[in-house]
C-alpha cells in the first residue's frame, strides 16, 4: 500500500471518528455555560501559551541535534522538527516523524541509519518521561487511575525503551542474523538494511563515547516542564485556580489520544482529553470544551505559524508522498 493511499485512509477514519466525538459532545452541551467561559477569557495568558509553544518546540530541536553531535547545524534540525509537529497535526498516526526524518535527510545528507538512530533515540527520551508523568498524575489524580489504561501507558514507554536497551547492548551480536533475514529481500534491501543497521550503531557508539545523554536528559526535562507549564497558562487564562496536576492529568491524555487516528488538529481526541483530565477538578464538561477550544486552537495557530517559517527557510512540501 503506497504511503499516499495509507494517509488517505487514515485521514477518512480520523475525520470519521472526531465527527462522531464533537457531535455527541455538541449534543450534550451546555451553551449557556459554554459561551460564558470564553467571555472570560483572558488573552495575554494564552499569548504567553504560545510562546511557551514555540519554546518547547526549540527545545526539542536542540535535543536531537544535541543527541546527533550536530550542535552548529541546530537551525536545520529546527526545520525539520516543526516540520515533523506540522505533519503530526494535519495527519493521523504520528505522520510527522516520517516527515521530519525525511526533512532533515533532505537538508543534510545525514546516512539513513544514522538519523534513524538519532531521531528514535530523540523520540524515547519523550516516551520514557511520558511514563513517569503519567505514573505521577495516575497517583495524582482519579483521571487515569484505571489499572488497564496505567499498563496502557507503562507499555507504551517501556517497551520502546527496553527495545532500544537491547539494541545498544547486543547490537553488534544482532548484526549477522538481521544480515540473513535481509537475504531473501528483493532489490537493495539486502545490502541496504544491514548497511543502515552499522550506521546506526555508530551512532549509538558516538552518542556512549561522548556522553550526551545528560544533556539529553536535561533538555528532556526542560522541554516538559514548559509543555505543562503552557497548559497551565491556558487554564489561568479562564481564571481557574487549579494545580498544575491539572495541567498533567491532560497533557498524559492527549499524548495517549494523539495516538488515534483523527482529524487534522486532533480534533474530538482534544476534547476528550480534556473533559476527562478536568473533571476530577471540578470543571464541567461545556467549560472544558471551551478550554479545549482555546488551547487547541492556540496550538494549532502556533504550529502553523512555525510551520510557515520552516517551510519558507525550507521549502519543503508536506506531503507523506514527498517522504523517501
Amino acid at each position: 500500500m503506497s504511503s499516499e493511499r495509507w494517509s488517505s485512509k487514515g485521514l477518512v477514519v480520523g475525520v470519521l471518528l472526531s465527527v462522531v466525538i464533537v457531535a455527541l459532545f455538541v449534543v450534550r452541551m451546555d451553551w449557556g455555560e459554554f459561551q460564558g467561559a470564553l467571555a472570560d477569557v483572558r488573552w495575554l495568558w494564552v499569548a504567553g501559551g504560545c510562546a511557551g509553544i514555540a519554546v518547547t518546540i526549540s527545545v526539542r530541536a536542540l535535543r536531537w541535534a544535541t543527541l546527533a553531535g550536530a550542535f552548529p547545524l541546530v537551525g536545520s534540525y529546527w526545520n525539520a522538527t516543526v516540520i515533523g509537529y506540522v505533519g503530526n497535526t494535519l495527519y493521523p498516526g504520528r505522520a510527522g516523524e516520517v516527515l521530519r526524518i525525511a526533512a532533515l535527510r533532505k537538508s543534510l545528507g545525514v546516512p539513513p541509519g544514522e538519523l534513524l538512530a538519532t531521531a528514535l533515540m530523540d523520540r524515547m527520551a519523550d516516551v520514557v518521561a511520558l511514563g513517569l508523568v503519567a505514573a505521577y498524575a495516575g497517583a495524582y489524580t482519579t483521571a487515569i487511575t484505571s489499572d488497564t489504561l496505567q499498563r496502557v501507558v507503562i507499555l507504551l514507554a517501556a517497551v520502546p525503551f527496553l527495545g532500544l536497551v537491547v539494541l545498544l547492548v547486543q547490537g553488534e551480536r544482532l548484526k549477522p542474523m538481521l544480515t540473513r533475514l535481509c537475504s531473501d529481500l528483493p532489490g537493495h534491501w539486502p545490502a541496504r538494511l544491514p548497511r543502515w543497521y552499522g550506521q546506526a550503531l555508530d551512532a549509538f557508539a558516538s552518542l556512549r563515547k561522548h556522553g550526551r545523554w545528560m544533556s539529553a536528559a536535561a533538555l528532556t526535562l526542560g522541554a516538559y516542564l514548559i509543555d505543562y507549564t503552557v497548559l497551565w497558562m491556558f487554564l489561568k487564562a479562564f481564571a481557574w485556580q487549579l494545580p498544575l496536576g491539572a495541567a498533567l492529568t491532560v497533557g498524559v491524555l492527549l499524548a495517549i489520544g494523539s495516538l488515534l487516528p483523527a482529524a487534522p488538529g486532533y480534533l474530538g481526541i482534544y476534547q476528550i482529553a480534556c473533559v476527562l483530565g478536568l473533571a476530577p477538578f471540578g470543571i464541567g464538561e461545556s467549560s472544558a470544551l471551551a478550554y479545549s477550544i482555546v488551547a487547541q486552537g492556540a496550538t494549532v495557530l502556533m504550529i502553523g505559524v512555525l510551520g510557515v517559517i520552516a517551510g519558507a527557510r525550507f521549502g519543503f512540501r508536506f506531503s507523506l508522498t514527498k517522504a523517501e
